[in-house]
Parts: structure tokens; C-alpha cells; sequence
């Protein structure tokens, strides 16, 4: 205990230190600048909005400061369409302590990077704080150029006519003096240039609706902020891209510090146990895919709306890292405990994503003309046209039941969203047809293929008898134990602690039967939004000597039990004066039946540990060995071992 406390406040003091020294470095004021150049009074209020929201839906709605360790998940995932509460909710929800911090610890440090990229004032009304910063470093290092990644002004962007802009001043201002004197300069009176609608409205808005896309979307029947959060790396990635790339080590080193905060020694035990799958195989790839691409679509307009690309080298090089360090490469597939990473075409296609978002963000913007731009348009409504008319027509060939019509919503929707781009007038968006515009469908259409896939799984309904039989009911859920039954929404088999509910298209192995079996008890939360209740399941049995295990599992809520499940009975290998013996089990026990050939000799239930009971001319005896129970059967002249408890 000693050793932990010290460290934990030698962790604390070093890293006030190591704060104090690089403020030292930076300097107080040029950071004060730099800050106050793009967020109102110097802080990213949207991303702290957003940190807050997320934190207080984990607390509040999944039950997690009453139960910080096993918050209720099963009413957040994206299971079907018609379920709205978790189509809307499950870009928020976490399903553990470590997600929801692996996954704020990521927007701590991205999140504030993109409202800093987006701003709270109108872009024309910045300054350039962040090159003084730039010059200081100058001066300290005056060998080291300053990559012009940091620069914030106008100066610092590579307008499309390939010319460095000289109106940006590196002279600091205060916050008054963003708003004063000049035409330039002038504090706008649209609403949407006010930093408090910048801050907290749109912002804000613009990462839910970044959540909603990656919940609409996303494939599995996911749960979690990450579809979010590497939309935060997509959008930063294209204006900082070298910034972005050590932001990735600034993530590892913030996790490293809480581990050493909370846990500042480590003891691990080797030991004996289940077997577990690869990380790699618990990451829904797609889901972050689809939403880095939804960064980098957003990041691509708003570069381009200022006139503005970065350096398609730096792009290039950071695109490479970031996503080969944040796993996007790791493309794999699960089946029959199997399971496979396809490394070899993942790296294929991050390299080739990485050479066309660089080539994209630099390409040319000069308009197309003659009959091209007809042409172009008139794909574009061919399109458009022919995705409305497929989805109508399965609307009309499938009927108008609910989950039909958003399936074909929602991949109408998608698929629409490349010709859409074409077909828009050019004074909508004040762009007209050109290479730049033709890519971007191009990477647009690619987001919507990578979207697909989760429109079939959540357009699955359920079978009418999908609850299986013991079920314990708890306000619409039904929780009970299973092996080899027929999965509920898929076709395929599944054994464990299954949840279903029709009302939410809920059909869930929540704890496999390995996994019980290996521990023996477990719980299960099932609930909504600011309630729950606690399902235990107790798995009791016997391991029987050259034959199966036998054993009941038991199922508690409170008041409420239920003997869910109990297995086949299992006769033992050995034989003691010629007879044979069965384990059966029963209402919450077990009996043990004595056979001599095929007469039946009797039955009796097994005794309690230390206890013995008599049948016939047999003596059964349950007792403690080496920490577990051991059931013996004995005559005058020998003994043998029939069962051991699990």
C-alpha cells in the first residue's frame, strides 16, 4: 500500500512538473494567444460538451455510477432499425470502464484539435496566434524550420493557384480586438458566426450527427463512441497531419499515466484458464473505417471552402501511420471459434486509401468544360433517379411493413448520396464540375459501400418462438440458458446466457457457455435508460468420471429464480461389484442411479459434502480433497471415485 501511495503522488507532482516545464518552454502568453486566437476565452467548449455528454450518458442512462464496472449495454446497441432508442443511442453508449475511457482519452486529445481547426469565430476575423507560437520555436531552434502544419492565419494555407497568401498579420491580438475597426473585421451579425453557436450548437451538433451516421451504420450490432472518434482523426488528419500522427503517441502516453495513476503496480498471476479471442477480433474495423472516411469527407469541404490544401507529402506519410497504428488495416472474420485476419489485403487497401485521399486533397479544381459537365450531370440523375425508383419498387414488391420501409430507407439514402453530389447546381455550393468534385463522389461512394453491410443486420426481424425455454422475464427481457438452439434473428446455433426482447429486437448470447462453465456464476444487467436489474446465473454440477459433466443452471432476480437448464444425465466408466452408476440431475440436486445389468437397483440423492448416505449395499460418500468435492462409492472390500464437483 505504501509503495502505491508514493507512486501515485510521485505520478501526479511529475507530470505537474513536466507541465510547468513545457509552459516554461512554450511561454504563458504565445500559448494564451494561441489559444484565445481560435476558442472563445481559450477553451474548446463544444469538445467539452461533448466529453461531459458522453460521460453522463455512462453514468446516468447505462447506470454506470451505481454500477461503474457493468453498465447496462444491451438496450444501446444498434439492433434493428424499428428500434429507435438504440439506432439513436448506441454512438454514445460504452460497454466498459476501459472503452469509455480509451475512447475519451482519444477525443481528449483529438476533439480539441478539430473545434481548434473549425473555430469559434468566423475564419476571415482570425489571427494568427499559433505563428507566434511557430516563431518562438524559431528562435529557441533556430536550425529547425517551422512546418507551415502549425500555422493558423490565412498565411498558412496553400491557396488552389498554388500562392502563398501574405494578408495575415503574426502580430497576437486580444479577444477585443478580433471584432474591431476594420471592414475585414467587423463582428458578423449572422448567427452562425456568434462563438457561442459556433461552440455549443453547431460544433456539437456536427459530432452527433457524425454518432447517428456511425449508429445508422454500423455493422454487428455495435455499441460505442470510437465510429466518432475516428472521425476526430479523419477531420484533424487533413489539416495537421504530422500534428495528428504524434497525437497518436500523446494517446498512448495519456493511457500510459492513467495506468500508472490508478494502477501504479501491476501483479499478474499465471494461471489455467478459459481461453479468450484475439483482441484484433473484437474491433469493428468497419465502423471506424466509416467513420475516418466521414472525417475526411468533412475536413476535404471545409479545406476547400478557404481555399486551402495541405501538403499532399505530410499527408501522405501521416495517413500511412495514423492508420496503421489506430488498426485499420485489420480486416477479419469470426466463425466456429475461428478466426481470421486478412493483414495482407488490409495493408493493401490503407496504402491505396492513403494515395487517393492525398491525391484528392490537392487535385485540380478547374472546371470541366464542352459536354463533359452534361454528361457528368446526367450520370449523376441517372443515378439518383434509378436508387429512388429501386427503393420504391421494393417497397411496393415487399409491402409497407416498418421494418421494409427503413431498410430501404436507409439504403436509399446511402446510395443516392455519390449522385447527389453530381447533380447539385453549381450555385448551391458555388462549385462547379470539376476533377476535385468528381473525386470526391469517388469518395463518397466508397463511405457508402463500406456503409452497406450494416443495413442487412439491422433489418433482420425475430422468429416468433425465439425465446428459449427456462426464462427468467424481467419488463420485456427474457434471460434464460441454451445450447445448440437456434439463434433468434440469424441462421445459425448458439449456447450460453441468452437475452432476447421482441419489443427490441434483443436475441443475445450475453455470456457463453465455456465461459460459465469456467466460472461458475455470473451476471448479467438488462434495462433502459436510467433503470436495470441484475441477473445471476449459478451453473451446478458434477464432473463425472469418463463421460460428460452433468450439470443445472440456476437463474436469479431478486425475488424471482428458475432452474433454467439441466443437462442429460452421465453414467460413469467404472463398475464396482458389477454394477453401474448414473449421475441425473433434478430440481435443484442431484440423484445418483445404481443399475446391475438392466435391473434397476435404486436411486438416492447425493449427500452434502462431508455427509454419506447407504443404497443397497453401497456406501456414497461426498468429501473435501484438495479444495474440491470428490464422490466416492464403497462396499466393505473396495472404493472407487464416481464424480468430482465442479
Amino acid at each position: 500500500m505504501v509503495v502505491e501511495s508514493v507512486s501515485r503522488v510521485g505520478v501526479v507532482v511529475m507530470v505537474l512538473v513536466a507541465i510547468g516545464y513545457l509552459l516554461s518552454l512554450v511561454g504563458h502568453r504565445t500559448l494564451w494567444n494561441v489559444l484565445t486566437d481560435r476558442f472563445a476565452y481559450g477553451v474548446p467548449w463544444g469538445s467539452l460538451l461533448v466529453i461531459g455528454g458522453v460521460f453522463a450518458f455512462y453514468l446516468f442512462a447505462q447506470s454506470g455510477l451505481h454500477h461503474w464496472n457493468d453498465p447496462v449495454t444491451l438496450a444501446f446497441r444498434n439492433w434493428a432499425y424499428p428500434y429507435a432508442v438504440g439506432m439513436l443511442t448506441s454512438g454514445f453508449a460504452h460497454a466498459s470502464p476501459s472503452h469509455l475511457l480509451g475512447n475519451m482519452l482519444a477525443t481528449v486529445v483529438l476533439a480539441p484539435l478539430a473545434e481548434f481547426i473549425w473555430g469559434h469565430y468566423p475564419h476571415d476575423n482570425r489571427q494568427t496566434g499559433m505563428t507566434e507560437l511557430v516563431q518562438q520555436a524559431e528562435i529557441t531552434a533556430p536550425a529547425t524550420p517551422a512546418p507551415t502544419e502549425f500555422d493558423t492565419g490565412l498565411s498558412d494555407s496553400i491557396p488552389s493557384d498554388g500562392t502563398r497568401s501574405e494578408t495575415a498579420t503574426d502580430t497576437p491580438v486580444s479577444d477585443a480586438s478580433k471584432q474591431e475597426a476594420t471592414p475585414a473585421n467587423q463582428q458578423s451579425t449572422r448567427l452562425r458566426d456568434h462563438p457561442a453557436v459556433r461552440a455549443l450548437v453547431i460544433f456539437p451538433g456536427a459530432i452527433i450527427a457524425v454518432s447517428l451516421l456511425t449508429s445508422l451504420y454500423a455493422f454487428g450490432w455495435s455499441l460505442g463512441f470510437s465510429g466518432t472518434v475516428f472521425a476526430f482523426l479523419g477531420f484533424v488528419l487533413l489539416r495537421y497531419p504530422i500534428a495528428t500522427a504524434v497525437g497518436m503517441l500523446v494517446i498512448s502516453l495519456l493511457s500510459t499515466l492513467l495506468d500508472a495513476l490508478f494502477t501504479p503496480v501491476l501483479r499478474v498471476t499465471a494461471a489455467n484458464g478459459l481461453s479468450e479471442p484475439p483482441a484484433w477480433a473484437g474491433v469493428n474495423v468497419q465502423a471506424h473505417m466509416l467513420g475516418f472516411l466521414s472525417g475526411v469527407l468533412l475536413a476535404l469541404a471545409l479545406l476547400w471552402a478557404r481555399d486551402e490544401i495541405p501538403d499532399p507529402r505530410r499527408l501522405f506519410v501521416a495517413t500511412v501511420l495514423v492508420t496503421t497504428v489506430r488498426g485499420l488495416w485489420q480486416l477479419s472474420t469470426a466463425n466456429d471459434g475461428v478466426f481470421v485476419r486478412y493483414q495482407g489485403i488490409g495493408v493493401i487497401f490503407i496504402l491505396l486509401l492513403a494515395v487517393l485521399i492525398s491525391y484528392i486533397a490537392v487535385c485540380d479544381d478547374t472546371a470541366l468544360t464542352g459536354y463533359t459537365p452534361i454528361v457528368i450531370r446526367g450520370i449523376g440523375a441517372l443515378w439518383v433517379l434509378g436508387a429512388l425508383g429501386v427503393g420504391i419498387g421494393a417497397i411496393l414488391i415487399n409491402g409497407t411493413a416498418t421494418m421494409t420501409v427503413l431498410a430501404v430507407a436507409a439504403l436509399t439514402a446511402l446510395v443516392v448520396l455519390p449522385g447527389t453530389v453530381l447533380v447539385v447546381p453549381d450555385s448551391v455550393f458555388n462549385w462547379s464540375i470539376t476533377p476535385r468534385r468528381l473525386l470526391f463522389a469517388s469518395l463518397l461512394l466508397i463511405t457508402v459501400v463500406i456503409a452497406l453491410p450494416s443495413v442487412g443486420g439491422n433489418s433482420l426481424g425475430m422468429d416468433s418462438d425465439a425465446v428459449p425455454e427456462g426464462a427468467l422475464s424481467i419488463d420485456g427481457y427474457h434471460v434464460s440458458y441454451a445450447e445448440n438452439i437456434q439463434h433468434g434473428r440469424t441462421n445459425s446455433t448458439d449456447s450460453g446466457l441468452v437475452v432476447s426482447n421482441d419489443q427490441r429486437y434483443v436475441w443475445s448470447v450475453a455470456v457463453d457457455s465455456d465461459t460459465l462453465a469456467h466460472d461458475k456464476t455470473t451476471t448479467v444487467p438488462v434495462g433502459g435508460i436510467g433503470w436495470r436489474e441484475t441477473v445471476t446465473a449459478e451453473r451446478t454440477g458434477w464432473n463425472v468420471v469418463g463421460n460428460d459433466s452433468v450439470y443445472i443452471v440456476d437463474l436469479n432476480a431478486g425475488e424471482k429464480s428458475i432452474q433454467s437448464f439441466t443437462s442429460n444425465s452421465s453414467q460413469a466408466t467404472v463398475k464396482l461389484d458389477g454394477s453401474r452408476f448414473t449421475v441425473v440431475p433434478a430440481d435443484n440436486s442431484f440423484r445418483l442411479n445404481i443399475t446391475r445389468g438392466s435391473k434397476h437397483v435404486g436411486s438416492t440423492l447425493l449427500p452434502d459434502t462431508s455427509e454419506s448416505v447407504t443404497l443397497d449395499k453401497f456406501t456414497i460418500s461426498a468429501l473435501e480433497q484438495g479444495g474440491t468435492t470428490t464422490l466416492f462409492v464403497s462396499t466393505d472390500n473396495s472404493q472407487v471415485i464416481l464424480a468430482q464437483k465442479e
